[in-house]
Formats: C-alpha cells, sequence, structure tokens
C-alpha cells in the first residue's frame, strides 16, 4: 500500500511530512473528523493507536537503530508469524504511527 497519496497533496504516505496536510488526512481517515497534531505530539499520536485498538486492529511500536517502526495488523498476531500487516519507518515515532494507521486505513 505504498501508493497511497494523500487526497490534499498527493504526497505519497511513505514520503509525507509530519505537518498540517497529514494531520488531516490522518483526522479524516482515521480519527473521524478531530483534528490534533498526530504527526509530532506524542499524547495525539498515542490517541491514533487507541483508534486503532477500538476499531479491532493490532497496532505496535518498535525501536531498532535509531527509526522507530509502527505496524498494524489486521487479525491478532501470532507468535512467530507476522501474518497480514501493514508498517511504516521514521526516527519520528508520531509520523511512524501516523504513516502505518493511514496505509491500514487504505488497505480497507
Amino acid at each position: 500500500m505504498t501508493d497511497l497519496l494523500c487526497p490534499h497533496c498527493e504526497t505519497r504516505v511513505d514520503e509525507h511530512p509530519a505537518n498540517l496536510c497529514l494531520n488531516q488526512w490522518v483526522a479524516v481517515e482515521v480519527m473521524d473528523g478531530r483534528l490534533e497534531n498526530y504527526s509530532a505530539t506524542i499524547a495525539a499520536a498515542w490517541e491514533v493507536v487507541e483508534k486503532l485498538i477500538a476499531d479491532n486492529l493490532f497496532p505496535g511500536v518498535g525501536f531498532e537503530e535509531n527509526t522507530w517502526d509502527a505496524w498494524v495488523f489486521r487479525e491478532e498476531p501470532i507468535e512467530g508469524q507476522l501474518g497480514s500487516h501493514v508498517k511504516a519507518r521514521h526516527p519520528n515515532v508520531c509520523l511512524s504511527i501516523c504513516r502505518a494507521a493511514l496505509k491500514a486505513e487504505g488497505a480497507k
């Protein structure tokens, strides 16, 4: 789902910077229209994680080699198996969360 384009500026999701445009995209596609600074504030980004959980998805984050990974599984992961998921990587954890959430919503 790396070809997912922002409906506002047509930037690819994996290339979109942390800015108001991305926050608007997340607000519409993930957060039922509620606009916050999701791509730069950890409290707001964590609301995205909580929304994914409420929508019966399985998000997670991890840190490796100075980069944050955020992923979203469609089904509960089974130990030792990756299963169907989307993933985003960036040094900014908030941006990784937003990108993975948009990929998950775009994959519906």
